[in-house]
């Protein structure tokens, strides 16, 4: 496989496969400062990981939804039950 994967890189003289770095675009008027090419840096570099961190707390949403069940039904009197 690897070497397979080498041959396909000799071919085509760069690798497919490789993580190209990210240089954002300029942008027209007051779009290119410093702070915002930075930001739109550290946004692309990290989307992965927050892809990873947003599917984990969805999943723990779930189990916690799981355990405690769905909450039971309301009827129309539940509205005048005294709370706390």
């Amino acid at each position: 496989m690897e070497q397979k994967r080498a041959e396909r890189v000799e071919r085509l003289g760069f690798d497919p496969q490789a993580k190209v770095k990210f240089q954002p675009r300029r942008r027209a008027k007051g779009g290119s400062s410093t702070g915002s090419l930075v930001g739109r840096k550290w946004k692309v570099a990290h989307q992965e990981q927050r892809a990873v961190i947003r599917q984990s707390v969805e999943q723990r949403q779930q189990q916690k939804q799981s355990r405690t069940g769905p909450p039971p039904p309301r009827t129309a009197l539940d509205r005048f039950k005294k709370q706390g």
